[in-house]
């Protein structure tokens, strides 16, 4: 069986983080996180297990070097900062087990460039649980509201890109369907 890359596509809030971490818990060892690489600091200590924490320089250095195949530039409430993905750890991680990172749409049609089985997920919250999401973060209804309007025009994958767009709407339902759904890509034979 070869192994896959799950990929979750979603803005700032839209519960990429929860999602990965529910579906590693579900299918580890089956599925290992593909850590990402970043410039904004970290928000808890948890952060650690989903990103690489790079100063600008050094983000800057492995972008030129082309350890890093693909970044964008985030603009959220934290400010701006970059993110960006390692083809060589995508590999490490697919040796060994399907893989599952968080990405942007320009990663994901960056990563389409190579040989890597993916499965993409694009996250379409509920206007009331994305709300629910950012106001737990901290932001006010007037940053809410742009945040919400960014990442709808922003997030979205090339149409000759297949994926599936998932609901989010903060229930256990969203969960059951997410591990259905994975489940049946990364437990069936090839």
């Amino acid at each position: 069986m070869r192994n896959r890359l799950i990929i979750i596509v979603g803005g700032t809030g839209t519960g990429k983080t929860f999602i990965v971490n529910q579906l590693i818990k579900e299918f580890s060892p089956t599925l290992t996180r593909v850590k990402t690489f970043t410039t904004r600091e970290p928000r808890n200590e948890q952060d650690h297990e989903s990103y690489n924490f790079l100063t600008p320089q050094e983000f800057a250095r492995r972008v030129k070097s082309g350890d890093i195949f693909e970044y964008d530039l985030i603009r959220s409430e934290r400010g701006q900062y970059y993110v960006g993905s390692s083809l060589d750890e995508i590999k490490q991680v697919l040796k060994n087990s399907s893989g599952i990172v968080s990405l942007t749409p320009s990663g994901v049609a960056a990563l389409r460039k190579h040989r890597v089985l993916i499965s993409v997920f694009l996250l379409q919250p509920a206007r009331q649980a994305y709300k629910k999401n950012l106001s737990d973060r901290g932001l006010r209804p007037l940053e809410q509201w742009k945040m919400m309007c960014i990442n709808h025009f922003r997030f979205r994958i090339p149409q000759d890109i297949p994926h599936m767009v998932m609901p989010v709407t903060r229930t256990h339902k969203d969960q059951t369907r997410f591990v259905y759904e994975v489940g049946k890509l990364i437990c069936q034979p090839q």
